[in-house]
Order: structure tokens, then C-alpha cells, then sequence
């Protein structure tokens, strides 16, 4: 403000002197003042660009050091270790001093609800099932499980297939071994001598023995046990049949005794 001022009276004056209608020494005056104002604004300029020139500097290393803080919290970070999963620690893989890399396991942690791997015979593909619901004990203590997972092939070296049971509040650690109990359904097996069984080439017969009268009829067996063998089928329970000397009879003989 004061140098527009001053200017304004320099031009003024200047035209004046021009004209020679103000003194030498009254332009010299405001002349003088002109150039002091002209100079101070020169200054204030001068200044005003070292303060910018300072603040921009300061802006520079605020985000510097910014930069250097986000740096720095993430190698902090690199510091903890966060489970994926609320569970307990099982195992500690590593021990203090030791190396690691990304994919290095440092604890294995086991979490909940339980899932009990198991085990099963190889007899039994089939009859689990997922969804079902198996009986699985912890520590003497009898839970109820559902199954979860269900292997499609068995191994082939112990002929034994794998299942998950999913417990669901069980008072118990993971990590800790559990038994799970397969329900076996028992059937009651029809079982006759070998020596009852008459055969024509690959057919088995049997001689059902009613009223004094052989009847041959055919029959499937299954599993020998001993000298005896499984009816699967042909043959009912009561019925009664030749044992002894079958290849001597013939359907529809009379038979004693």
C-alpha cells in the first residue's frame, strides 16, 4: 500500500516537474521516497519468496516423514504374528534366532468347533455318509458329532479311508485324541454244511427235505466259514435240509428220517 501510494505521488509529481510546477527539490523528495518504498517492497518480496522457498522445504520433509513412518509401522508389523483363526496353540515349530520366510509354520493352532480326523475300515465305504451322526469320545467323556467330510478313495497301503466328525460344544483341547464309534449293523447269518451243497457245474443246489421229499432248489452262498458256508439266498431259516449223501439224491426222492 505504501508503495502504490509513493508511485502515485512520484508519477504526479513527475508530471509537475515536467511542467516545472513544483521545485527540483520537492521532486527529489518524493523521488527519494519512491525508491525507499521500491526497495522495501523489494525486500518484502525477497523475503516472502525465502519464506515460501522454507515452507515448501517443510512440506517436502513432512511428507518424508510420513513416508518414513508408514515405513516404519510395517516392519513393526512384520514383528507380530496374527492366527487367522481364535483357537488354541497346539505346537510351537520354530524356536527364538531361527530363520523363517513367508511360508515357514511357526505354530499350529487348532481351532473351534473340533473336527475330529478319523479313520475308518475300508469295509465300510459307503455306509458313512455326510450328515450322519457318529458318537466320538474325548477323555472319557461321550460327545455327539455330525460328519462333515467323507474321503472319495481309500488309502492305498492301509486299505483305510478318512471322515471328519464336527463336534460341536465339546469340553475339550484340540490336539487331543478321540475315539469315534461306528455303528455296526449285526444281521443274523444263515449258515449250512458244505457237505449239503450239491452242485452242476457252477450252480449250487441244496435238497430241501418237506413232508419225506427232497426238493432241489438253487441257492447263492457267500463266506466259508470252516466246513460251513453263508446262505445269501435260496434258503430260509427253519427249513430243512439233506446234509450227508447228496450226490446219491435226486428231486422229488423219498427221504427217511
Amino acid at each position: 500500500a505504501n508503495y502504490e501510494f509513493a508511485k502515485r505521488t512520484y508519477e504526479r509529481f513527475r508530471k509537475l516537474h515536467e511542467a516545472d510546477a513544483v521545485s527540483e527539490q520537492q521532486f527529489d523528495e518524493v523521488k527519494t521516497k519512491f525508491e525507499a518504498a521500491k526497495s522495501n517492497l523489494k525486500a518484502i518480496e525477497a523475503k516472502e519468496a525465502q519464506l515460501i522457498e522454507k515452507r515448501n522445504g517443510l512440506l517436502a520433509k513432512k511428507e518424508q516423514v510420513r513416508a518414513d513412518l508408514a515405513k516404519a509401522s510395517a516392519h513393526l508389523s512384520y514383528t507380530y504374528l496374527k492366527s487367522p483363526v481364535n483357537g488354541v496353540v497346539l505346537q510351537k515349530l520354530i524356536d527364538k534366532g531361527n530363520l523363517v520366510t513367508p511360508q515357514t509354520p511357526v505354530f499350529q493352532v487348532g481351532s473351534y468347533p473340533l473336527k475330529v480326523r478319523a479313520f475308518i475300515d475300508n469295509s465300510y465305504a459307503g455306509k458313512i455318509k455326510t450328515g450322519d451322526t457318529l458318537k466320538v469320545k474325548i477323555g472319557g467323556k461321550e460327545f455327539s458329532g455330525k460328519v462333515t467330510e467323507v474321503d472319495r478313495s481309500a488309502d492305498p497301503l492301509s486299505h483305510k479311508f478318512g471322515i471328519k466328525v464336527e463336534i460341536g460344544s465339546a469340553d475339550a483341547i484340540p490336539g487331543t485324541y478321540a475315539v469315534v464309534e461306528i455303528p455296526i449293523k449285526t444281521e443274523e447269518e444263515l449258515v449250512i454244511p458244505i457237505s449239503a451243497i450239491y452242485r452242476v457245474g457252477a450252480i449250487e443246489y441244496v435238497f430241501v427235505v418237506k413232508d419225506g421229499i427232497a426238493n432241489l432248489r438253487v441257492i447263492k452262498t457267500g463266506e466259508r466259514i470252516g466246513d460251513k458256508v453263508v446262505v445269501l439266498s435260496g434258503l430260509h431259516k427253519g427249513e430243512r435240509i439233506a446234509t450227508s449223501g447228496v450226490n446219491k439224491l435226486c428231486d422229488g426222492a423219498r427221504v427217511e428220517g
